[in-house]
């Protein structure tokens, strides 16, 4: 007669799998997703893909079609609360890939990491890291191959440029690139998205991209090549400084244990770990190449935090069930001491709008409160009255979004009416300026730096 194995326990249960636990596990992170997530009005772009998806249309180039058409559909199915449901669902079920191999050790990490501030800026903020690390986690996961893994490529190029990277988990030498080639190609075609919509006549619409050269324009981010291509490329130490210490700054006292047990386990698996470290090899080169002007804030680090929640995750593997307990506890102590990073600005744009006159034009060259606005008078129908434009970007769908909303507003006059774009930009916006005062005589006209 053989030995009946030994119960294993409750703690050792937490590693085992099983439907219920899986959607346990799901349920739990979304609803802690929901308890985390941005409220009010955001910093930065949340309020402008808030705006799109109340509206419709275009976001800032690259144009971004996958997360444009997705803010769109969510607002039609929930109406104001659609971003705080639609980011709480794509971080939820991304980290629920990552997890469910581990079973609840496995989504009680993740709910830990979750906590930390590092993930709530990415995963949580209305912007397009969420949706990217939502496909790096699909591709970790189901590690397609060919065609579904061009696919998945194009479709993250449609959420933002760094989705490039995505190959770096899933290609591999029994890759057919011609299938693969072919699967890009499908996952491109949200792109064309972009002059569709704006011959529809999209509100939104960043520099009517429905000829081909204004596509092409907007699709390479031209624009911004124009003001920061000096620094494109340019790997200044003072770049690669501030980049190593936002990674540096993620990896919390209570992240690092766990993440040196995960690097030991990946490492018995040589493509594994030669994947997550040319992930933060890509990381680096395109912050260096591309995107320099943002090196030690939020807006990187993505891969860095993909590869820290994979590492964390991975923990689970080698040590005892209450060890990899004592290390989610750790780490959701850390982060629930921490402060919250989702920042509300209502109180500041609403107090500047609430002490604007009526019928006011609102220049102002911060984007915060730009965008802000725009939740304000767009997205909660508040201060009609007030049309709210840029000195620092001369979108012509700026002034076209802002007379359609705005009764009486004249902007007729543009930029080659009053000058040309081989002015110095704050001369100018001092002519814009001018002229919106000139043909507004019965409007107020705000300028804030």
């Amino acid at each position: 007669m053989t030995d009946r194995p030994r119960p294993a326990g409750i703690l050792r249960s937490l590693t085992r799998r099983s439907r219920a636990q899986d959607l346990l596990g799901l349920i739990l992170l979304f609803v802690l997703s929901l308890r985390l997530g941005q409220s009010g009005i955001p910093v930065e772009d949340g309020a402008e893909f808030l705006t799109v998806a109340r509206l419709g249309g275009i976001a800032h180039p690259p144009g971004m079609p996958m997360l444009a058409l997705a803010c769109r559909a969510s607002w039609v199915l929930l109406g104001s609360s659609c971003l705080k449901v639609l980011y709480g669902l794509m971080a939820s079920v991304g980290l629920w890939l990552l997890a469910r191999r581990q079973g609840i050790a496995g989504y009680l990490m993740a709910a830990a990491v979750l906590l930390l501030p590092c993930s709530r800026e990415r995963l949580l903020l209305w912007d397009a890291y969420c949706p990217l690390f939502l496909l790096l986690a699909v591709a970790w996961e189901c590690r397609p191959r060919s065609l579904p893994c061009g696919y998945l490529t194009g479709v993250a190029l449609c959420i933002h440029p760094l989705g490039i990277v995505l190959p770096a988990i899933c290609f591999s030498r029994r890759t057919c690139p011609l299938r693969f080639g072919g699967g890009l190609l499908l996952g491109l075609s949200p792109y064309l998205a972009l002059p569709l919509l704006s011959e529809g006549g999209a509100i939104v619409n960043w520099g009517n991209p429905s000829q081909f050269s204004l596509f092409v324009r907007h699709v390479t981010a031209a624009g911004y090549r124009e003001v920061y291509g000096r620094a494109m490329g340019a790997a200044g130490f003072n770049t690669l400084l501030l980049h190593a210490r936002e990674v540096w700054s993620m990896l919390s006292p209570a992240v690092i244990p766990a993440a040196v047990i995960g690097a030991a386990v990946v490492l018995r698996t040589r493509r594994r770990a030669v994947s997550l470290g040319l992930l933060l090899v890509l990381e680096l080169a395109f912050v260096i190449a591309v995107n320099p002007m943002a090196a030690g804030t939020s807006q990187t680090g993505v891969l860095a935090l993909f590869v820290i929640v994979v590492l964390s995750v991975e923990s689970i593997r080698l040590v005892e069930p209450y060890v990899s307990l004592a290390l989610a506890l750790a780490i959701a102590g850390w982060g629930i001491f921490s402060p919250d990073p989702l920042i509300d600005q209502g109180p500041v744009v609403r107090d500047v709008y609430r002490r604007a006159p009526i019928r006011t034009v609102l220049f102002t060259s911060d984007n915060d409160l730009l965008y802000g606005g725009w939740q304000l008078k767009y997205v909660q129908d508040r201060r009609p009255d007030i049309a709210p434009l840029s000195t620092a970007n001369f979108s012509g769908w700026f002034e076209c979004m802002a007379e359609r909303y705005t009764r009486g507003l004249d902007l007729s006059r543009s930029v080659t009416d009053v000058g040309d774009r081989s002015m110095p930009r704050d001369s100018l916006a001092a002519l814009l300026v001018r002229a919106t005062a000139e043909d507004n005589t019965d409007m107020r006209i705000v300028v804030i730096q």
